[in-house]
């Protein structure tokens, strides 16, 4: 999808190889371009060249019809079903006692999984055309200079989804910094649509993907703590709880 998408837009960098470290992470390769050393998410100008950016991504990789890394966002959380019983033993065996209503927030998570996956195959969102999003558009993975992004990486996470998907990921990761104000998600969303306008629906359904992103991150997290992979992080858990609590 990369080599074929890049023949089209310019901005989107090209994968060299995957390689993997001695102590086992793993880690991509790209070419080197001059870029700034971060993302400066205070330049207006900035914020609404990466809508810019996005919109004409999305023109470019719309027509693709090969596979992608993930699988379908509908696709989520219906797979390798969470086992309840499993993961209560496993927080009881972590005697999580400084979090005495821990597992009442698991279980709001679970059943909002649950309603996650029911509103992604339903309408108004399964009308809305799919196509091969980044998956992980935020500003950590563009690349800058000055005003300007002059390239688009990391691109492990591409899916199947409705564009509006990606939209979510920069705005929920712009709302994450210390320095965010409401006026910087405007900036994005008018950057993109000067590009490639949305739909109402569409726009009315950003806040709900930016909360099932959130829920994306607490499934996979689950599933990494029942395989052993990782400890269960109670103060995730309570925030993600807490920030999806509209779903």
């Amino acid at each position: 999808m990369l080599k074929w998408a890049a023949e089209k837009n310019n901005l989107i960098v090209p994968m060299l190889g995957l390689a993997r470290l001695p102590n086992g992470t793993d880690f991509s390769l790209f070419p080197y371009l001059d870029a700034d050393p971060e993302f400066d998410s205070n330049n207006e100008n900035l914020i609404r060249d990466a809508g810019r950016a996005l919109a004409n991504y999305h023109l470019a990789v719309d027509g693709f019809r090969g596979k992608l890394p993930w699988k379908p966002l509908t696709e989520t959380f219906g797979n390798e079903t969470i086992q309840v019983e499993e993961l209560r033993k496993i927080i009881n065996e972590q005697t999580l006692s400084a979090y005495p209503g821990l597992w009442d927030r698991v279980e709001s998570l679970l059943q909002r999984m649950k309603d996650a996956e029911a509103f992604l195959n339903q309408e108004p969102y399964a009308l809305l055309p799919r196509l091969p999003c980044h998956g992980d558009f935020a500003p950590a993975n563009l690349l800058t200079r000055g005003e300007h992004v002059s390239g688009i990486i990391d691109f492990e996470c591409c899916r199947w989804a409705p564009r509006v998907y990606d939209l979510s990921t920069f705005l929920l990761s712009l709302q994450q910094s210390e320095e965010y104000e409401a006026v910087m998600s405007s900036w994005f969303i008018e950057g993109y649509q000067s590009i490639n306008a949305l739909s109402r629906i569409e726009r009315e359904l950003i806040p709900v993907l930016q909360q099932i992103r959130s829920l994306e991150s607490a499934n996979r997290h689950l599933k990494r703590v029942i395989r052993g992979d990782q400890k269960m992080n109670a103060g995730l858990v309570m925030y993600w709880e807490r920030i999806t609590i509209n779903v």
